[in-house]
């Protein structure tokens, strides 16, 4: 890169100041085998292709095991395992393998070019910004068809910032907000997903920061990025340095400063009280939620038990999870939802029917059996001054 000093230009997504060397997730470029295979040969392509789905499943498991964060990050990284529970990505490539003697590789491929042109042509950003969600998880499968093994932050120094072309949700997954100090990527946007889960984990990140930054940069060169106003500055000079060390003190000192305010009532100049409710996925954001001056919970999503595994919740799983919501609330009360599954939200272990369109069709409470009547809440959740 240039020299000491030099400047990115960047998109800010999560706020704050990151100083620290670089840590640059290199990816390495996938050449994809392509060729056409005998009639007889197809049986065996489809089953090489069904072992990577397998596998990648359980890669991203083990990811999903060793999470130290949940929240928000869990819940995006959860949803990538739907496009891997999706029949339809499968069926398409073992389609192309059968129809069209594609190998493996080639018939994902080209599976993947489909949906991205799809994906591509859609007018709402963040419905396009997902074609490269669908394109993280084909790469971990090409890579299991070709034997190579997945890039990933598992490993990066602590107090790192992490510079790629683009992240995925399941490599940021692999971070907390103690690990890793920042977030720079040459692509993405405000609703990219890793723009999302940077901000969920309190981590300063800045996107769009122009092409062949990874390429150029080198690993431990000591970086600032400003994620208030895009700046990435690369190899500073200790007079800079010492600049955003001061603010970075200095914003430290806010935070500190407005958390004495947190226990005061929420009401207007004028006194009208206001009740201050947070929406949670997960037990640590019921958590945080209170840390910030939360008065309860207006709406724990439930449907979130249900999604990314092979079985249904039993009643006794998903009663000890409410209780755990509750417990961490009280005194506060907690608006506990019917479960709303059905549309892009369906558990692997409930066969719904497919509907033109499921928002208007089955799904939500429709599907819900009341179990728990309001009288009831006792003996299904506790007393009841703790359910609302």
């Amino acid at each position: 890169m240039r020299g000491q000093g030099s400047e990115r230009r960047g998109t800010p997504v999560s706020p704050g100041i990151a100083i620290g060397p670089a840590y640059v997730l290199r990816r390495e470029r996938l050449v994809v085998p392509e060729h056409r295979i005998r009639d007889e040969q197809a049986d065996g392509e489809v089953e090489r292709l069904r072992i990577a789905f397998t596998e990648t499943r359980a890669k991203l498991d083990d990811i999903r095991r060793g999470m130290q964060g949940t929240g928000l990050v869990g819940t995006i990284f959860d949803a990538q395992f739907l496009f891997l529970e999706d029949p339809t990505l499968l069926q398409h490539a073992e389609s192309n393998i059968r129809d069209h003697g594609l190998n493996a590789e080639w018939a994902l491929q080209r599976e993947l070019r489909r949906l991205e042109e799809l994906f591509e042509s859609m007018p709402d950003p963040y419905l396009r910004e997902r074609a490269s969600d669908i394109g993280f998880i084909v790469r971990r499968v090409l890579q299991a068809l070709m034997g190579r093994e997945p890039e990933g932050l598992r490993n990066a120094p602590q107090g790192v910032i992490v510079v790629a072309e683009d992240l995925s949700p399941g490599e940021v997954a692999q971070v907390t907000r103690d690990s890793v100090a920042g977030f720079v990527t040459e692509t993405g946007s405000r609703t990219s997903h890793v723009t999302i889960m940077a901000r969920s984990l309190e981590i300063p990140a800045v996107v769009s920061a122009g092409s062949e930054l990874a390429r150029e940069l080198a690993d431990g060169v000591t970086l600032i990025v400003d994620g208030r106003t895009g700046r990435v500055i690369v190899d500073p000079d200790p007079s800079t340095i010492a600049e955003y060390r001061k603010q970075l003190a200095d914003l430290k000192a806010l935070s500190r400063e407005l958390m004495r305010y947190v226990d005061l009532p929420a009401e207007t100049k004028d006194g009208f009280a206001v009740k201050l409710l947070a929406n949670v996925d997960q037990l640590e954001e019921t958590r945080d939620a209170l840390r910030y001056g939360a008065e309860g919970i207006g709406l724990y999503r439930t449907e979130f038990l249900f999604l990314n595994r092979h079985d249904l919740p039993s009643e006794e799983e998903q009663r000890a999870a409410y209780q755990r919501i509750l417990a961490a609330v009280a005194p506060y009360s907690a608006t506990i939802r019917t479960l709303d599954i059905g549309g892009e939200k369906v558990p692997t272990g409930l066969k719904l029917s497919d509907e033109a369109n499921p928002a208007l069709g089955l799904r939500g409470v429709r599907t819900t059996a009341p179990t728990c009547s309001a009288p009831s809440y006792a003996r299904c959740f506790g007393p009841a001054r703790t359910a609302s």
